[in-house]
């Protein structure tokens, strides 16, 4: 599960980056990284649900540091509005 995660966050990293390069003051700008944000935390919760950490220690890291930081940006995003 550990690779099928990154993955997912890599993909979230490239698309989110040019939303985050332009001009936020734009509605339709900051409604794309919002979407954008969704879309990956859903992909990252269906990951989660049909697939196992490999230890409980991966199992923290994931919950305690990997997704607040992605749930952060939509969180920043939605600020915006």
């Amino acid at each position: 599960m550990h690779k099928l995660i990154h993955k997912i966050l890599d993909n979230y990293k490239e698309e989110i980056k040019a939303v985050e390069e332009s001009n936020l003051n734009d509605f339709n700008n900051v409604e794309q990284g919002i979407s954008i944000s969704r879309q990956y935390l859903q992909q990252l919760r269906v990951c989660v649900r049909e697939n196992e950490f490999q230890d409980k220690q991966n199992e923290i890291i994931f919950f305690k540091n990997i997704r607040p930081s992605r749930f952060s940006r939509s969180v920043y995003l939605n600020n915006y509005l």
